[in-house]
């Protein structure tokens, strides 16, 4: 599937209504066209360290995006903060990477110079633009050189 539906749980288990608020997973597999890519991004292998080759079809993208979603009111935000920690913890995610856009992260290895350009004009800060390229790196390496997964 290009992208996909997620699950819901609450706070205790508790159908209907939850003190916490509703735990959402979302999981994505995201696979990217790379015949849009720029040339430089090709013969480089990618311009955030994956693997693009215009002729192979490329790994996908995989991100689970967990939010709660709250009421407002005292204590809210914390009690959706620990339900998000329990929930990472029990399913061995506590410390995981993160996610960012999938949008940010097409253009990261398939047009590298539009994300250099929309860093230089302001619209994407330059320590986040050098946070993106560390981290693809690092999942590159940890890949084989694949496009790596965000979880």
């Amino acid at each position: 599937f290009e992208s996909g539906g997620g699950s819901s749980a609450c706070a205790g288990g508790a159908p209907g209504g939850c003190a916490a608020g509703r735990l959402t997973l979302d999981l994505d597999s995201v696979t990217f066209e790379a015949s849009c890519a720029e040339e430089a991004a090709v013969a480089r292998g990618g311009g955030g360290g994956g693997s693009v080759v215009a002729s192979e079809a490329p790994p996908p993208f995989l991100v689970a995006e967990v939010e709660v979603m709250v009421h407002k009111g005292v204590g809210a935000e914390a009690s959706a903060a620990a339900l998000m920690d329990d929930f990472l913890a029990a399913h061995g995610l506590s410390g995981a990477q993160k996610a960012y856009s999938k949008l940010l992260e097409y253009l990261l290895l398939y047009r590298p110079a539009h994300l250099e350009a929309l860093s230089a004009a302001g619209v994407v800060p330059r320590a986040k633009l050098d946070k993106l390229r560390a981290a693809s790196a690092s999942r590159s390496l940890s890949t084989g050189g694949a496009a790596g997964s965000t979880w």
